[in-house]
């Protein structure tokens, strides 16, 4: 009734006599893969699921490798067992296992399960974080699209999976002309909306706002958060 391996204890005249045997899951993949971009508006991370082995095939010196897309860097890596049922669903996620002694992985990502899952029927799920690039964020704003491949290696044979994440981002620069003052003083109001797309700037960046005709500047310019509290001086 469990998937993966099991040891029957038969009872006999002579003693108890053991079967290892090994369930299938009817269901299940060598390898899939999911998506999400981190929470809230102008996401700074990607995070891929990589699935292997909801099938419950054995892995032999397995490596799972993830050609992380132009735009990204890799964060970090973390790997949990999985269990699945009978139809290679996954019903519950295990404590991360143990960098090192459980598996290795090398500047690029590849994970290769080692130690006690050198030679495993276990389902697993790889985590890799990757942080957005601040060049891929587009200075007009709208989407990012994102795409990857996860590749399985398993005793020799290879197995793909593909997923698709699309960020939206806000514009880094845009002006609005708020109206005139109501006093009649003819006090033109314009507001300036810097950097929604939150946009990692380097120190020194500046915003030049040029005026035309015969207007001139009164006052000082306010500058806010975007909630409308003032940023200290």
């Amino acid at each position: 009734t469990t998937p993966g391996q099991t040891t029957i204890v038969i009872p006999t005249k002579e003693g108890p006599v053991t079967t290892n045997i090994v369930v299938n899951p009817t269901g299940g993949d060598d390898i899939s893969k999911a998506g999400h971009a981190s929470s809230g508006s102008n996401p700074k991370q990607v995070i891929w699921d990589v699935t292997v082995n909801t099938n419950g095939n054995e892995l032999k010196n397995a490596k799972i490798s993830d050609s992380m897309p132009s735009g990204t860097t890799l964060a970090s890596t973390a790997v949990y067992p999985l269990t699945i049922d009978m139809s290679g669903n996954v019903t519950a996620t295990g404590a991360a296992l143990v960098e090192g002694t459980d598996y290795t992985v090398d500047s690029n990502g590849t994970v290769t399960l080692i130690g006690k899952y050198a030679d495993t029927y276990q389902a697993f799920k790889v985590e890799y974080t990757t942080n957005i690039d601040a060049d891929a964020i587009p200075d007009d704003g709208g989407n990012v699209t994102f795409n990857n491949t996860a590749t399985l290696d398993n005793d020799g044979k290879t197995s793909p999976a593909s997923a698709t994440v699309t960020a939206s981002y806000g514009k880094l620069l845009t002006k609005s002309f708020l109206g005139a003052d109501n006093s009649g003083s003819q006090k033109y109001k314009w507001q300036l909306d810097y950097n929604f797309g939150e946009k990692n700037l380097p120190a020194g960046t500046s915003i030049t706002d040029t005026l035309d005709g015969s207007q001139i500047f009164s006052g000082d310019p306010v500058l806010t958060y975007e909630d409308g509290s003032t940023v200290p001086a």
